[in-house]
């Protein structure tokens, strides 16, 4: 298992080394600015180069970017913010969730299906894998969606919300000649980015909830084995669609500091997801299967509906 484990994860670090591409705000803007060749990877190298236009999207020239050497204290600094601290942690507490249905799979299952081997108990599995690759896709698409219909509507006001000539703004002409109207520039700061980001999160979560005490209790009552395996694919479905969103709306928040706010989001779920499994068994033995997801969903409600709040 070692050396599988070993071997898969270098195949997947050279792939991602050869072919992701640098999407840091600060380095690339809005993806019309070319990294520097040593932000590129080797394909984008060797393929066709992209010109470099010198501006940005308002046809002005791209001042010259300073960044910060890296620190790896830098993941540690939006603990600070409050908001921020609030989505981490209902990050953590929903993928600590998602690792404790992944790790008591096997021993679940081959002690309630005596019938299962280690391979059928291996595509088990199965379920739980596509759901949550399948709320990754859709739900990138749903907040695509969301936002798109978010600009559009403020683009409506902007269109419906004339204002005086800029050069009367800035005092260039007179009001009395001037009759031209412009339309005002809504300001993406006065976006409604968490309401928008976040407005799935309550239908989603209730939805997990459910699906993961219905999944205990099928275990529990050694339900027919197509009971669980559905639950798990739903279950795998929400998580990763909630993980998705919030990973959004943190790279929304720190858009020129995407690296280091994903790096928190993996130190604080990774903390309490191991913190989860830790102590998982000890719960399993002194309730029961059924009971242990209801004991687990506590924490992810209150941290749910704070976040969301």
């Amino acid at each position: 298992m070692f050396w599988f484990l070993a071997i898969a994860t270098g195949v997947m670090l050279i792939f991602m080394a050869l072919t992701f591409p640098e999407t840091l705000r600060a380095i690339t803007g809005d993806g019309s600015k070319p990294p520097q060749k040593w932000n590129r990877t080797p394909f984008s190298i060797l393929g066709r180069a992209v010109p470099k236009t010198g501006t940005d999207e308002l046809g002005q020239p791209n001042p010259n970017t300073h960044r910060r050497s890296p620190s790896p204290l830098q993941i540690f600094r939006v603990f600070t913010q409050p908001d921020v601290l609030m989505v981490l942690v209902c990050t953590g507490v929903i993928y600590s969730l998602f690792y404790s249905v992944t790790t008591t799979t096997a021993p679940l299952f081959m002690s309630v299906y005596p019938y299962l081997t280690q391979s059928t108990v291996g595509l088990c599995f199965i379920a739980y894998g596509v759901g949550g690759a399948i709320g990754t896709v859709v739900m990138g698409k749903i907040l695509d969606y969301d936002w798109r219909k978010m600009e559009q509507r403020y683009a409506q006001l902007e269109a419906e919300s004339p204002v005086a000539d800029s050069r009367l703004e800035n005092g260039t002409a007179d009001a009395h000649i001037s009759g031209e109207t412009f339309k005002r520039k809504v300001d993406k700061q006065d976006l409604p980015i968490e309401h928008t980001r976040l407005k799935r999160v309550p239908i989603v979560f209730f939805i997990e909830i459910g699906a993961s005490i219905g999944y205990g209790w099928s275990i529990q009552a050694k339900a027919h084995m197509a009971v669980p395996l559905i639950l798990q694919f739903i279950v795998g479905l929400m998580s990763m669609s909630i993980m998705t969103i919030n990973q959004t709306i943190l790279v929304d928040m720190y858009p020129s500091q995407g690296s280091s706010i994903t790096a928190s989001n993996n130190f604080v779920r990774c903390l309490l997801g191991a913190g989860t499994i830790s102590i998982q068994d000890f719960i399993i033995n002194a309730i029961n299967p059924g009971w242990t997801p209801r004991v687990q969903n506590g924490n992810p409600t209150i941290s749910s509906q704070r976040a969301w709040r």
